[in-house]
């Protein structure tokens, strides 16, 4: 363990521009205390009080919207296997500190999926990449829709690993194209994000930073950037109460998916 945490801090010491990012962990550490445990019990109650049928969700975005051509619609077999057959292509070298569940996890890809389809957005942000299973999703989305959306995605390399490969890599080179990749801490990561795109984004996936305080600091900071009318997505909201603090503060339309033991808070900016 002593030998992992010195490569964390020789990760850091030779990156200068994560500098920032690890001095925001030091403080957390050091400082700040995370409500995680102690929310979780009820984050969860929450969680579970507003669950929603997720044809409610498709049709307060497309009133019109002929449900019997999106039940099934799904991120289908073909294109994990495609995804998963890059995976054992590449000869990734994670260290064995590091959980690879949590870079390979795949958030819930058919409500993504579908998401994007039936709103058909333009401009489309997201943080916390891993793998790249959300961004295949999001990407494949729209690829099938009309209008060339475009996605920037948001995250940084695990520290300690002996290469940056694994970020995206599920994502196939004929989707690329319109893909920006950055390669930063959500802090900087998402202002760059911001600063790249001229106009408000139409739908924003947040499956990064899942504490208090970088919830905190992200939702705001990515609520001023969407549209309105545009789509907030937030994953893993049982870990603590600051999705259901966010949205009763902003007065919002919002709803609650159970996938798997996990919640996903989805937002309507008014």
């Amino acid at each position: 363990m002593l030998s992992y945490k010195l490569k964390i801090i020789l990760w850091y010491s030779l990156r200068p521009h994560y500098w920032e990012h690890c001095l925001e962990l030091l403080k957390r550490k050091l400082i700040y205390k995370d409500k995680k445990s102690e929310e979780r019990d009820v984050a969860i109650s929450w969680a579970e009080s507003k669950q929603t049928n997720i044809n409610e969700i498709y049709k307060q975005i497309d009133p019109d919207l002929n449900l019997e051509g999106y039940t099934n619609l799904s991120f289908g077999p073909e294109l994990i296997k495609e995804g998963k057959g890059l995976i054992n292509n590449v000869n990734i070298n994670i260290d064995k500190n590091i959980d690879e569940k949590r870079l390979g996890g795949k958030a819930n890809l058919d409500l993504l999926y579908t998401l994007t389809i039936i709103s058909k957005p333009q401009m489309v942000l997201e943080t916390g990449v891993a793998f790249g299973w959300s961004s295949y999703a999001i990407l494949a989305a729209l690829n099938e829709t009309d209008i060339n959306g475009r996605l920037i995605s948001v995250d940084m390399p695990y520290p300690s690993t002996n290469n940056n490969d694994y970020v995206g890599i599920v994502v196939p080179k004929k989707l690329r194209k319109n893909w920006n990749l950055i390669r930063l801490p959500d802090r900087p990561g998402i202002k760059k994000a911001i600063r790249l795109n001229k106009d408000k984004f139409d739908l924003i996936h947040y499956d990064s930073d899942k504490s208090s305080r970088g919830r905190r600091y992200a939702y705001e900071l990515l609520w001023e950037s969407l549209k309105e009318g545009g789509l907030f997505i937030s994953d893993d909201i049982e870990d603590n109460l600051e999705f259901a603090s966010f949205v009763e503060k902003k007065k919002t339309i919002y709803y609650v998916v159970k996938h798997e033991s996990k919640y996903i808070g989805i937002a309507i900016k008014q």
